[in-house]
Order: structure tokens, then sequence, then C-alpha cells
């Protein structure tokens, strides 16, 4: 884990699969939001993603965009 940040959160994501949690949590080092491409890739990469892939749900398509760097910029959690 990084040390605690000042002021806003580092990257982070929770990801669950059947009885899983994965948590990811990355020191701020790209600029805006663009450190949750790299979570993205741990992700894909991990026992944890489906063995569906993006197919599984809109929101897993969305995570292999960014894992793929499919997107200019990360955006926020909205």
């Amino acid at each position: 884990m990084p040390e605690a940040s000042r002021g806003a959160p580092n990257p982070n994501m929770r990801y669950t699969a059947a009885e899983d949690w994965q948590v990811f949590v990355y020191p701020r080092v790209r600029s805006g939001h663009d450190d949750f491409f790299a979570l993205s890739t741990d992700l894909d990469a991990s026992s944890y993603w489906p063995a569906t892939g993006a197919q599984t749900s809109w929101g897993d398509a969305r995570l292999k965009e960014c894992a793929m760097r499919q997107r200019p910029k990360a955006r926020g959690g909205t």
C-alpha cells in the first residue's frame, strides 16, 4: 500500500469476482486520472478477470478499453 495521500485519495479500484474482492491502490504518478490505465491493465492480467472478459458487462468493457489504452484519457469514477 502506498502512503496515505494528502488531498485527493490515491488512485484506487475495487473489483468483485464471485465471492472475492480485489482492491488496487496505487501511488499517484500520472496527471489527472491516468493512473487508472495501470490499474485496469493489472486487473485485466489478474486471475480475477472473468473468462468472458469485456463481454461480461458494460463496466468490464470500459475497463478493458482502459487496459488497452483505447481511450485518450482516463476519467474519474463518475
